[in-house]
C-alpha cells in the first residue's frame, strides 16, 4: 500500500489536500483477509480499511485498489471551517492485471462538512454522497485522531 499527499494554501483562509493511494495483496488469493476494504470517514488505520466518503464503512472490498481524494477548506471565521471533499476509487480482485485500476472510477463520493477548532480537537459534521448509493450518510467526530 502507497499514499502520497500534497496539501497547500490559496489563501490565509483557503487551504487545498490533495490524496492519491493504492495497494495489492501479494500471493494467491486464499484469503480476504489481507484485503482493502474501503468505506466510511475516519483516521484510526488499523489493517487495511480506507476511509472512503459516500459509502458505510467497508462497503467496497477488494485484493487491490486505487483512490484520488481531494479536500477543500474554507475557514470562514476564526477556528471554523466548512470543507467540500470528493474521492474516486476502482477496487476489485486483481485490477492491476485486468487494467482495471487504469480506466474511470468505478465508486465515487462527496461530502460537505463543517468543523469548529476546541480545546478538545475539532468537532466535525459531514454529509456525504455518491451517485451510485440510494441514500447518503452522515458521520460525526469529535477530538482528535490517534
Amino acid at each position: 500500500k502507497a499514499d502520497m499527499v500534497y496539501a497547500f494554501r490559496l489563501a490565509d483562509n483557503f487551504s487545498v489536500n490533495l490524496m492519491t493511494s493504492g495497494g495489492f495483496s501479494v500471493g494467491g488469493n486464499g484469503t480476504e483477509a489481507l484485503g482493502f476494504a474501503l468505506g466510511g470517514y475516519g483516521n484510526n488505520f488499523i489493517n487495511n480499511f480506507i476511509p472512503f466518503l459516500g459509502y458505510d464503512f467497508i462497503s467496497l472490498t477488494g485484493d487491490s485498489f486505487v483512490k484520488a481524494y481531494g479536500a477543500l477548506d474554507y475557514e470562514i471565521f476564526k477556528k471554523n471551517h466548512l470543507t467540500f471533499e470528493a474521492n474516486w476509487a476502482n477496487i476489485d480482485n486483481n485490477i492491476f492485471e485486468t487494467g482495471e485500476w487504469f480506466t474511470l472510477p468505478d465508486y465515487r463520493g462527496y461530502a460537505l462538512g463543517y468543523g469548529i477548532e476546541t480545546f478538545l480537537g475539532p468537532i466535525q459534521a459531514k454529509y456525504s454522497f455518491s451517485p451510485e448509493q440510494d441514500e447518503g450518510v452522515w458521520y460525526f467526530s469529535l477530538g482528535f485522531w490517534f
